[in-house]
Formats: C-alpha cells, structure tokens, sequence
C-alpha cells in the first residue's frame, strides 16, 4: 500500500474542490479523471505542477464570481432597508 503524502499540495486540491462544488467539477475544470483528484486530495499522487496555474484561475474565477454575489446581497440588502422591510 502507498504511503500517504498528505501536504500542503493535497489541502489545496481538496480546497479548491470545496470551492468549487465537488471532485467532479474540478476534474472537469482541469481536464482530468475524479479519481485524479481524489488521489491528490488524498495525497496518495503528487499534484502535476501544470495543474496549479489552472487551479489558480479557477480560484480567481471563483473569487470573482463570490464578489459579484457579494455586491448583489449588498443592493438588495440596501433596498429592502429603504422599502423598511428589514432592519
């Protein structure tokens, strides 16, 4: 059986996994199998160094997409108060 190298590199898989919904997205993302991205997440592989400056872009995406929500909550919330609806 493989030892296990959990590291930093598999904390990042199974992070950006998380922010993206699931293993399945992110293996789509990058053009990859599930059980890939499982192996890494679970750090039975090595990350490839390819995959980081995609997993990074996918983050900014991410990042950009949650900023955009952010701004939207802030509209309502602002519009609700005017209407007195909430406090």
């Amino acid at each position: 059986m493989k030892q296990l190298l959990r590291t930093e590199d598999a904390d990042l898989i199974e992070a950006a996994s998380t922010l993206l919904g699931s293993d399945y997205v992110l293996a789509d993302a990058l053009g990859v199998s599930r059980r890939a991205v499982q192996r890494w997440a679970q750090g039975i592989n090595p990350v490839p160094a390819g995959v980081w400056p995609l997993v990074a872009k996918l983050v900014e995406a991410k990042q950009e997409e949650f900023a955009g929500l952010v701004a939207l909550a802030e509209e309502m919330q602002e519009a609700l108060i005017r209407r007195k609806l909430v406090a």
